[in-house]
């Protein structure tokens, strides 16, 4: 069996690939270049965070994102 730590972070890691690929098809429809750069920067900083908090042996909190990872597993 897995652990629950593997499985915590695999489904965090797909549940915001998921929500980056609901934000980019809107930006596709929405060109705003300004956006996409801020997207890309908050992005790069929650994967940051994560890989700290995971080398320390916490679960990453990311809002919205955590709640429905609780939820799934």
């Amino acid at each position: 069996k897995v652990p629950y730590f593997v499985r915590y972070n695999a489904c965090q890691a797909l549940l915001l690939e998921i929500a980056l690929i609901i934000i980019s098809y809107f930006l596709r429809i929405f060109p705003l270049f300004e956006l996409g750069s801020i997207i890309f920067v908050f992005t790069f900083a929650i994967i940051i965070y994560s890989i700290f908090q995971c080398i320390y042996g916490v679960e990453p909190e990311i809002p919205l994102i955590s709640k429905s990872v609780r939820m799934q597993i």
